[in-house]
């Protein structure tokens, strides 16, 4: 549970892109589990939208997730 004043911000494409994915093997589309994990948690005064970018996991074994926000 969270704080009173805070929500998790939840990626607009997130039903497109995972960001997270199974290591037990090299990566294939096709065969890894893929789920969500990352987000970001801000405070009632932040306005926030998140997205995920889709990096076809090149660098790691995420995906990045952009947050644009700005102080209410």
């Amino acid at each position: 549970m969270l704080p009173k004043n805070f929500t998790m911000v939840k990626a607009t494409n997130r039903d497109k892109i995972a960001t997270v994915r199974s290591t037990d093997m090299k990566y294939n589309p096709k065969i890894n589990y893929m789920t969500i994990c990352d987000g970001f948690i801000v405070s009632k005064n932040v306005k926030a939208k998140a997205t995920n970018i889709n990096t076809d996991y090149r660098y790691a074994d995420h995906n990045p997730v952009r947050l644009e926000f700005s102080l209410k």
